[in-house]
C-alpha cells in the first residue's frame, strides 16, 4: 500500500540522511525580509556578541488553517532587558526561514531552511508577544488545504 511505502522511504531516509544545505545558499533566493531597523543599528555598534541556537529553547507548529503557526518561546534567552520588536528580524523564503533575535547576551537564531511544505514568503509574518516572551511567525501555506 502508499503508506507502507512511504514508510519504507522515511526509514531509508532516516537510514542515510542527507547532508545540510548551507543556510546563506538557501537565503541567497531572493527572500522576503521583514527586518526591524534597530537590529541593524546593534550590529553596527558591535553590540551583536555571540550567535546562540533558538532550537534549544523549543518551538511548536500549529496548523491555523491557511497560515502555520510556529511559536518561539524565548524566556531562557530574555533574562533581562526589554523585549520588543525592534530586536528580531526575519527573513522567509519558499522552502523556510530565518529568525534571528538580537539581545544583550548575543544573537539568537532559529533557521529552519526546509520546511514540509512550500510557505508563501510574501504572506507570511512575525509577531511579538512581549508579555510571554515569545515570537510567532505565520508560516502562509502555498497550500492552504494542505494539512501540515
Amino acid at each position: 500500500s502508499a503508506a507502507e511505502v512511504r514508510e519504507m522511504a522515511a526509514s531509508a531516509a532516516r537510514a542515510q540522511p542527507l547532508a545540510p544545505k548551507r543556510l546563506d545558499a538557501a537565503l541567497s533566493a531572493a527572500p522576503t525580509a521583514v527586518a526591524a531597523p534597530a537590529a541593524h543599528e546593534a550590529e553596527k555598534t558591535g553590540e551583536t556578541g555571540a550567535t546562540h541556537s533558538l532550537a534549544k529553547c523549543g518551538y511548536w507548529f500549529e496548523d491555523a488553517g491557511d497560515v502555520v503557526k510556529l511559536t518561539v518561546p524565548l524566556a531562557d534567552a530574555c533574562t533581562a532587558g526589554q523585549f520588543s520588536k525592534e530586536l528580531v528580524e526575519c527573513a522567509f523564503t519558499r522552502t523556510g526561514f530565518r529568525l534571528q533575535v538580537r539581545l544583550a547576551n548575543g544573537v539568537h537564531v532559529l533557521a529552519i531552511p526546509e520546511l514540509a511544505y512550500f510557505i508563501d514568503p510574501e504572506a507570511s509574518s512575525f509577531t511579538i508577544r512581549s508579555a510571554s516572551k515569545r515570537v510567532v511567525l505565520s508560516l502562509a501555506k502555498q497550500d492552504p488545504k494542505r494539512s501540515w
